[in-house]
């Protein structure tokens, strides 16, 4: 039947509609970021697409395609002014009222400001530390007042979307002391008051550890789950059950099918509660994409059941994708949310065709238990590499255990904690539940200690496209004869292990001037036209290993530091560094690297000098190519004549971090760089964001990294 349609696929609008939507805001995000790789791949797509439609004569499909791909165009800057704050340099009065979600550290705790005013205007969430927090109690709902500076976040920091503050509706961030807070009230919401009792319920009966977990398998908060378990379940690629998802909607689908039947509920009734329940799940999950996404599809799958209709369910996939991107626009960057659409995308696509080959050896269950795990491990794994750097060969088969187990034990969770809220005597179900959860951290645990855990690196634009196309050339979407299929397939399939293998190889990277800021610290990497790199100061080591991915570099020998008391120097070596470097009487390690006052050293091709006048240190005079480069490294304030020595030297940048006053004694053929902007400042992080400036010769090209 295949082989006489002419068609080589079926057109569904919605599926392709969503995806030419996602693809829209990307590229918006891309063309405003100036990424000429990513344009010219645009528009590689658009004409093979336009030529196919031309020749094959499908003018409702372009026709289609075109109007979500110009609406998702606009649609990016929306989401875009719709969150974004304004700048706010001085000062203000705060008040709001304390979330649920929070990270204790002891002395300081971070919690969600919500319901908040600045100055008496309403505005977006608000990322608060709180300081001196063992000092006194803050508890969720408080409503306090005080009055701080803030800053205005940045979803974008290296070219990757903050997933975090965006799903939060976080706008700004500020830092204050607990006992600076003027205490108004209290008012915590019934979504918060929910999660609160059930996860006092949880920690009752499942003690402090599985408690966490298990609060995090119902509502995905995975805050207070413990490093070395979150390891356990990421190194063995189970960190889905950890994140409330289609798994876990589709277990409770089935639980309220199952309660319905019992009850005799059917038809349009079974579809309204499934309805409310799904919504107030979602809710209570803070509508999280993955947990919206598999609630759509859910209900589609009903309506198509009652009204005696085809399900569809690619159709059914971009359905949930418009409508989430209509709700929250810039969802089409989380990578959350594309990991959960790809990993169905992928079950869809290639569970048909490689179910039906593994029955061939396998029986028909444990076949349609692999093939399902192997199509969703090949859906998310770009974005595996991506979030998690690590990928288990084991983990369809760790899946293929756990899964089953969980499928028990999530139900019996669900009811479980509701019941033993309203009737404590019936917590002994929780406790079964715990010597559950034990037995999946034991499996996790022993599975991801073994040796084919392999560290990836994010793959790059083309090679994660190709690898879709290529699924779904595979698929039984992509209509015709054996030979053809075979060909097409084999074409792609060749180019995707050609450009996979390029990601690999190591091309010569420019000489380049680059500032960051880790939340508020400076971070500074200068790379040489001898392809040499150093950074001066630090960051934690996800941060500094996107700044070297932004970059296209592996690692990083040297680091010069002005004290390395608090550093995380594991961190710094997984980067590759060699050589720790800081000027003497500041405080490090006795393996650094010690280096005199006012004494010119070299460490590669970089020449450089810690500068000190009449025992003020003035900072890190560095120089390469035909650039000189001073950062000042004193929080003081320095000395009038301190100052006058740093500025009647001829640098090409200089660094004045937050010391704005500064940037005013220097001239126009200096260049300075600073964390607050003025019309003394080149380039400033709270304006321009994370940026980088191309070196060639005594020209420079200045760029954005986020």
């Amino acid at each position: 039947m295949i082989t006489k349609d002419k068609k080589l696929f079926h057109f569904r609008p919605l599926f392709f509609g969503f995806l030419a939507l996602m693809l829209a805001i990307c590229t918006s995000r891309y063309i405003f970021n100036g990424k000429i790789s990513y344009i010219v791949f645009i528009c590689i797509v658009w004409i093979a697409f336009l030529i196919y439609c031309i020749a094959k004569r499908r003018v409702v499909p372009l026709c289609v395609l075109l109007a979500f791909f110009t609406f998702g165009l606009g649609w990016y800057f929306v989401g875009i002014s719709t969150f974004e704050g304004k700048e706010i340099n001085q000062a203000c009065q705060i008040e709001g009222r304390v979330g649920d979600w929070e990270i204790d550290n002891g002395a300081f705790r971070q919690v969600i400001l919500k319901d908040v005013s600045i100055d008496g205007e309403t505005c977006g969430n608000i990322y608060l530390v709180l300081e001196d927090a063992d000092k006194a109690s803050v508890k969720t709902g408080d409503i306090i007042k005080f009055e701080s500076y803030v800053e205005k976040v940045k979803l974008f920091e290296l070219e990757n979307f903050n997933t975090f503050f965006y799903r939060q509706k976080v706008t700004y961030e500020s830092r204050v002391s607990v006992l600076d807070l003027i205490h108004i009230g209290n008012h915590v919401t019934p979504d918060e008051g929910f999660r609160l009792k059930m996860k006092s319920v949880l920690y009752q009966n499942m003690g402090e550890e599985n408690g966490a977990t298990a609060f995090a398998v119902l509502f995905g908060d995975k805050n207070d789950v413990k490093h070395d378990v979150k390891d356990a379940y990421t190194s063995s690629g189970t960190i889905h059950l950890l994140t409330v998802s289609g798994l876990h909607v589709g277990f409770l689908i089935a639980l309220l099918g199952y309660v319905f039947k019992k009850c005799r509920i059917k038809g349009i009734w079974n579809f309204l509660l499934c309805c409310v329940v799904l919504f107030l799940y979602a809710w209570l999950c803070g509508f999280a994409p993955s947990v919206f996404r598999a609630g759509i599809m859910g209900l589609v799958l009903l309506t198509a059941k009652i009204s005696g209709k085809c399900y569809d369910n690619l159709n059914a996939l971009g359905l949930a994708g418009i409508l989430i991107i209509l709700i929250f626009p810039l969802s089409a960057l989380d990578v959350g949310f594309q990991m959960s659409f790809f990993c169905v995308l992928g079950i869809f696509v290639v569970y048909p065709w490689l179910s039906k080959l593994l029955r061939k050896v396998f029986p028909k269950v444990v076949a349609d238990s692999m093939a399902i795990s192997l199509s969703a491990s090949l859906g998310v794994f770009p974005f595996t590499a991506k979030i998690f750097s690590v990928f288990n060969l084991l983990s369809f088969f760790i899946n293929l255990i756990v899964i089953p187990l969980f499928s028990v034990l999530y139900p019996l969770l669900f009811v479980g904690t509701l019941l033993s809220a309203g009737l404590p005597f019936l917590g002994f179900i929780l406790k079964l539940c715990a010597f559950g959860f034990d037995a999946i951290l034991k499996l996790t645990s022993f599975f991801g200690n073994t040796k084919l855990v392999f560290a990836l690196e994010p793959s790059n634009l083309f090679v994660v496209g190709l690898l879709f196309l290529f699924l779904f050339l595979l698929g039984r979407n992509f209509m015709c004869n054996i030979k053809f299929k075979a060909v097409t397939c084999s074409i792609v399939g060749l180019t995707l292990a050609i450009c996979f293998g390029l990601s690999f190889i190591s091309f010569p990277v420019s000489s380049s001037l680059n500032m960051c800021y880790n939340y508020t610290e400076q971070v500074i990497l200068l790379t040489n036209s001898y392809g040499e790199s150093v950074m001066i100061g630090y960051g934690d080591y996800e941060f500094n290993r996107k700044l070297l991915n932004a970059k296209n570099l592996n690692s990083v020998k040297n680091v010069f530091l002005f004290e390395t008391e608090d550093v995380l120097v594991g961190g710094l070596q997984k980067l590759g560094m060699e050589n720790l470097i800081r000027p003497e009487s500041f405080d490090g390690f006795d393996e650094d690297v010690v280096v005199g006052y006012n004494k010119n050293a070299n460490v590669d091709h970089f020449s450089f000098v810690f500068k000190m006048f009449n025992e003020e240190f003035l900072g890190l005079e560095i120089s390469f190519d035909e650039t000189t480069v001073f950062v000042f490294g004193n929080e003081k304030k320095l000395s009038a004549k301190a100052l006058q020595i740093v500025s009647n030297t001829k640098y090409d940048f200089v660094f004045v971090d937050k010391h704005i006053e500064y940037a005013q004694l220097f001239g126009k053929e200096t260049k300075v760089l600073s964390y607050y902007g003025s019309k003394n400042v080149d380039a400033s992080y709270a304006r321009d964001g994370n940026i980088s400036y191309v070196l060639k010769g005594k020209t420079y090209q200045r760029r954005c990294l986020d």
